[in-house]
């Protein structure tokens, strides 16, 4: 027969103070005096408490437990300053000072149990472990094993315990420690796991399985991965969560440590169904080591959403990945068994890459519905053997939607572009973006791109606005075309500056409105196939152009109006020249594109440069507008009008 489990209890102190405050019990309706070092916690405490935002985390309780680095213990309170203060909503109050219990039997460590002729039922308080231990006859999982033949079963405060209570120790193989942990965790009540900030070596895969409200208090610990990691069974994931919810994973960080060749040795994070995940202040690592395996067509990856989650919460952490390998990347976020996803937001977190493929990408066969990536630095450098061809992927089809990429800051290269997207309402907004043409590009460039889907939708990027950009080249010469926003709706408010030879800055985009335009380097058509309303817009063109409005390939199905614009062409001609407009190739259809009330200035235009050229396919004659335009320098009246009247002022 076993005793009722004895646990420490708190009791109250009678305090006395010159300054005090009396606020009312939560427990009952009797007040309590606060002296003036519980006032002091109470502005502490309540001051991080109203720092929460309820955007940035799945919980009140997930921010708290976080922002102040401990424990909720399953009872609402939490241990501060040696008192007790209980959470209720996202107020805190005193509740009690914390008295630890003296128990009757203590021992220095765990080995001593193993000398003394303790019972079934004693319990027992282990100091070098922190750690109240009772006496029984069988083992659930985590009871450590004694030379009586009984076992020592560690007591979960209000659900908390610490790992090395636990038989987590430093520096030595912690798999199968981890792996009797997780396993055991409903059998012990444990709700919140701490550890102690130390290296944990763990070479067999970790699994999570079918748990949930449950917080690992990492104290910036870390999952390493080295050489002697067992490759005798395939696993995808060095960290496997799967079926679970209401997970918190805090200041707990994985690294890869190892040289040789190890098979399956992939991501270090895996997450599928499962809901309710968040993961702060955490660190993932692939070093560079990795570089010395002979196996370059490896895939190495930091993080990956892989199936079927629902509400994941990732911030302020840092994924990096040095490895150079010919596959694999940051983050990945899709639904790979077509299950669908929905709700992952990536904020405020640090990303740094050398390897071939996305630093961040959305894809996948299944449905994947709101993403945010918000806050966060990602920086991919010109190094390696191995550039990435994009660097963001925000969508691969018409099954994700809802894909907002905002507030980030980004110094990335690529051959191919900075972000390629074929989702559903992808919004790009507010963002300082420094783009680059890797040394290692051999075709064409695409900074920022919607693209066909497999049944030919153009997916529109829906806004692109707010944000600063510039390109440039690490090329010294190429021939191969570069475009630089491509198939986007709305684009307003952007700062943007072009230091490399270009095709054109904006390929099939709509409604651009006060946008600043610089370009520095040679550019074939500055707006190609735009539409809708261009407006209030100022271009400044210090380089050779061919043409800045060009028209061609596309019928017309409304009319365009451009006004208010800004436009300054500051370079010299010489044996050059340019267009303001050219439309051929194109039917109007009854529309017309309008000039009007436009400020135009041309430093030194060649004498063949024209202002106006319309020459469109229509079996009819079209028409369009040139009004209260001021055109300083240009060629007003060389023009070229084909099957097209415009009517001036």
């Amino acid at each position: 027969m076993k005793k009722k489990i004895i646990l420490p209890f708190l009791a109250i102190i009678a305090l006395s103070s010159c300054n005090v405050n009396i606020e009312k019990s939560l427990m009952n309706t009797t007040p309590i005096l606060l002296t003036d070092d519980v006032n002091q916690d109470l502005a502490y405490l309540r001051n991080i408490a109203s720092s929460y935002n309820k955007d940035e985390s799945l919980s009140f309780y997930n921010y708290f437990t976080n922002a102040l680095n401990l424990p909720i213990y399953n009872d609402n309170t939490i241990l501060y300053n040696n008192k007790v203060y209980k959470i209720e909503g996202q107020d805190i109050s005193f509740k009690e000072d914390y008295l630890k219990l003296n128990y009757s039997n203590e021992e220095d460590d765990i080995l001593a149990l193993n000398t003394k002729n303790y019972q079934i039922s004693d319990i027992v308080y282990i100091k070098n472990l922190d750690t109240a231990y009772e006496i029984v006859d069988d083992n659930m999982g985590l009871d450590i094993a004694l030379e009586t033949e009984f076992y020592a079963r560690p007591i979960a405060y209000k659900g908390v315990i610490n790992g090395k209570a636990l038989g987590l120790i430093p520096n030595i193989d912690n798999s199968q420690t981890f792996i009797n942990i997780f396993n055991s965790l409903k059998n012990y009540n444990i709700t919140t796991l701490i550890l102690d900030g130390e290296a944990y070596l763990c070479n067999n895969r970790i699994s999570l399985n079918n748990q949930s409200d449950f917080t690992i208090l990492g104290n910036n610990s870390t999952i390493l991965v080295n050489d002697s990691y067992n490759d005798s069974t395939y696993g995808e994931f060095i960290f496997n969560i799967t079926g679970c919810t209401n997970i918190l994973f805090s200041k707990f960080n994985i690294t890869y440590d190892m040289k040789r060749s190890i098979d399956g040795i992939k991501t270090q994070l895996g997450v599928h169904s499962s809901k309710n995940i968040e993961i702060k202040d955490s660190n993932y690592l692939i070093p560079d080591t990795v570089l010395t395996i002979n196996n370059k067509d490896r895939e190495f990856t930091n993080m990956d959403l892989y199936s079927n989650w629902e509400n994941v919460i990732i911030s302020n952490c840092s994924f990096t990945n040095l490895c150079d390998s010919e596959a694999g990347g940051s983050l990945w976020i899709r639904d790979f068994w077509q299950k669908g996803s929905k709700n992952c937001k990536v904020l405020n977190s640090n990303f740094y890459k050398i390897a071939h493929d996305e630093i961040l990408a959305v894809f996948s066969p299944g449905k994947i519905d709101n993403v945010l990536i918000k806050g966060n630095n990602f920086t991919i450098h010109d190094d390696g053997t191995s550039s990435s061809v994009m660097n963001f992927t925000l969508g691969t089809g018409n099954q994700h939607s809802n894909i907002s990429f905002e507030d980030n800051k980004i110094d990335a290269c690529s051959t191919g572009g900075l972000i390629w997207s074929k989702g559903q309402n992808v919004v790009i907004k507010n963002n300082d973006m420094k783009i680059h043409l890797s040394s290692k590009g051999t075709g064409n460039f695409r900074a920022i791109e919607t693209q066909a889907t497999s049944d030919g939708k153009i997916n529109y990027i829906e806004e692109f606005s707010g944000n600063r950009i510039s390109v440039d080249s690490y090329l010294d010469s190429y021939k191969f075309q570069v475009h630089i926003l491509h198939n986007v709706k709305n684009v307003k408010n952007n700062e943007i500056t072009i230091n490399l030879d270009s095709t054109d800055v904006m390929l099939n985009v709509n409604n651009i409105s006060n946008n600043k335009i610089i370009t520095n380097k040679y550019i074939n058509y500055v707006l190609y196939n735009v539409s809708g309303q261009i407006n209030e817009n100022q271009i400044t063109i210090n380089s050779l152009i061919g043409t800045i409005f060009r028209y061609y390939g596309q019928n017309l199905n409304d009319s365009i109006l451009i006004t208010r614009n800004n436009i300054k062409y500051l370079y010299e001609e010489g044996d050059s020249s340019s267009c303001w407009i050219m439309l051929n190739g194109m039917s109007m259809m009854g529309y017309s594109i309008d000039f009007i009330e436009n400020d135009f200035f041309a430093m030194s235009l060649n004498s063949q440069s024209r202002t106006l050229f319309y020459a469109p396919e229509d079996n009819e004659v079209q028409t369009s507008k040139f009004m209260g335009n001021c055109t300083t320098g240009l060629n007003i009246k060389n023009n070229y009008l084909k099957n097209c009247e415009i009517q001036y002022e």
